[in-house]
This record gives structure tokens, sequence and C-alpha cells, in this order.
């Protein structure tokens, strides 16, 4: 799938050829086959893997927006975020769950993508933290002692590598360390068996995720402080990351309030979206702030408060979106709004 990107040549038919693990997920049970690819009003959402963070909440979304439109939707589980920028780009998902370091290379055609996607966004939908951890008995007590070690990342489509791989080209360790590349799970167990040295304990919204709380339980952990001027130089070349403060009270392995590297989830869509649908899908999620919390946990950043707050401000929004932010007041006028 990484050439896929690369390539930036995903059809359909291409599309058809690895459904096999694109799971068909809301409106219309089974595998997916070429003829049962979103057809007019049938719009096609990309998730994330089975059971993750990004799947569940792309689960919840389209299910809002099946009960309060006119609008079919189904949702297809797929490798991740760099995936769905491409595929949007395509025009074979209509809207898809992407995050904040995706759209800078996207739109500017830079690696993993050959050329510019052009795609919009629709509204922010969640905020995760990724402090980078090891054993407390590696020895490593600094990000420079990372150098020449195994470093477990999760998928190497994930956002998770996405993240880091821009510090340590910051920090020019990215070649001087060893990328394991595997499921969550597998990253966290290769930590605990000392098969790998670090890892990054995920967090959404401050709250540590299962996996990374599981190890930590089992484990003696320690937080690798990243210097500032390596987060400097690495958010200057992708503002899609950030600094977010994390307090002991909220993560036990810091003694003391810290900035750890953060991203945010960005709903896109495909630019053939037009104005009315972006608008009904997005009223319809947010116009119904009840139905939300009752999705759980996950769906914390759905909420008016922080929709706007993280959009990335060189790409547009759906015209649509914008209308409906407009309505009741929170536009941001540094944003760009696609053109209808």
């Amino acid at each position: 799938m990484k050439d896929l990107v690369g390539n930036c040549a995903i059809t359909r038919r291409s599309f058809c050829k690895f459904s096999g693990r694109l799971v068909l997920a809301s409106s219309v049970t089974g595998l997916v086959g070429c003829n049962s690819l979103p057809t007019h009003r049938r719009l096609s959402w990309g998730s994330s893997s089975l059971g993750s963070t990004g799947y569940v909440i792309v689960e919840g979304l389209t299910s809002i927006v099946n009960k309060y439109t006119d609008i079919s939707n189904s949702s297809y589980s797929t490798n991740g975020s760099p995936e769905n920028m491409a595929l949007l780009g395509e025009q074979t998902f209509d809207i898809a769950q992407t995050t904040s370091l995706n759209w800078r290379p996207a739109f500017l055609g830079q690696s993993p993508y050959r050329q510019p996607i052009k795609a919009h966004q629709l509204f922010n939908y969640a905020q995760w933290q990724l402090p980078l951890v090891v054993r407390e008995n590696s020895g490593i007590d600094s990000f420079e002692a990372l150098e020449g070690r195994r470093i477990a990342i999760g998928p190497a489509a994930g956002a998770g590598y996405d993240c880091y791989k821009l510090i340590f080209e910051a920090a020019g360790l990215h070649d001087k360390v060893q990328w394991m590349f595997s499921s969550w799970n597998e990253s966290y167990d290769a930590v605990r068996d000392g098969a790998a040295d670090a890892t990054v304990a995920i967090m959404l919204g401050g709250e540590i995720a299962g996996g990374a709380e599981e190890l930590s339980l089992s484990t003696s952990l320690r937080v690798i402080d990243i210097p500032a001027h390596i987060t400097d130089r690495a958010i200057a070349e992708n503002p899609g990351l950030s600094l977010t403060e994390v307090s002991p009270e909220t993560f036990g392995l810091i003694e003391k309030s810290s900035m750890i590297p953060s991203f945010v989830g960005i709903m896109g869509c495909s630019s053939a979206i037009d104005e009315e649908t972006g608008y009904k899908i997005t009223k319809s999620i947010f116009s119904h702030p009840e139905d939300i919390k009752r999705l759980g946990r996950l769906f914390q950043f759905i909420d008016l408060k922080f929709a706007l707050n993280r959009l990335v401000p060189f790409a547009p929004v759906n015209a649509g979106a914008a209308r409906y932010f407009k309505e009741v007041g929170i536009w941001r006028d540094d944003l760009l709004i696609a053109d209808i």
C-alpha cells in the first residue's frame, strides 16, 4: 500500500483489487466488490484498520449522517490516513479521516505523494499526544542516546511514524535508528519483551490508549524529553505537528507538566463534494451533540469548540462546511473556502 500511496494513482480498479481487506462496515454488510463502490447519493468514508480509533470514529459519524440526512453513507477500513489522503485525491473516497500531518506533504506533492493531492477539509475530530517512552532499565536517558536503537513505531503507514519521522529527521537521526513496523499491540509487546528499545505511548485527548496503558502497568517506563530546537525544526517543516502540554495528573510517567508531540485528526473530503452535501453532513454531526455524546469518549472532540481549532490555513474548507460554521458563528477568517 505504501507504493500505491507513493504513486498516487489509485484507480477504482486497483481499489477493487485490494477490496478483500477493505470492509464495508456500516450501511451494507459483507465484503466490498467492484459493483458495491458508492454511486450517486451513497458516499464512501475511509476510516482506518478494524477496531482502531479512526475506524470507530468514522463508524459513529456515518451512523449520525445516515440518521439525520437523506445521504447514504458507508465506511471502509483502510491502512490509515496517508492512504486515505491519496484515495480522496483519486475521488475513490468521498470523505476520509486524515491527520494534520498529512495535509502539507499532500498539498505540496511531497513524499509519500508524487504529485499534489486536491482535497478539502471539513472539521477536526480528535487530538492525539505521542510521548516517546523507553524501558526504565534500558540505559537510555536522553533523546540523543536513541542513536542505534530499535524503535517500535506501529504501522509503517501510521501517524506515529509520520510524527516521529519528522522529529528524527530534524535531529539528523532518522537513518541512525532501527525502525520496527507492526501493529501497535505488537510494538508494545516488543518493548515489554526487550525486542525493542523505545515506542510511543499513544494518548487521545490526554488519556492513554489501552495498549499503551497495559504496557505502562506491566513494565517500568521512562518518557524521553525531546529538545526544543528539534521539535521547533520539525514543526517548521510540517506545521501539522504541534506540542501539547500534558500534566503528571494525566500521564503518571512524567514528573512535571511537559510539552508532548501532538497532532489532530482532520476529516477531509473529495473536491467533488458539493456545497449542499458538505453542509448537510456537517450540520447533521454538530447539531446533535447528545447523539454524539452517547457514542462514547472517543467522540469528545466532535464539538463546535474544537471543530475549526486546528484546520490548516493553506488547504481549502468545503464550502458547505464553511457555510454551516459561519451560521453558528465560529468561522475562522484565516481559512480558505473551496471554490463553489
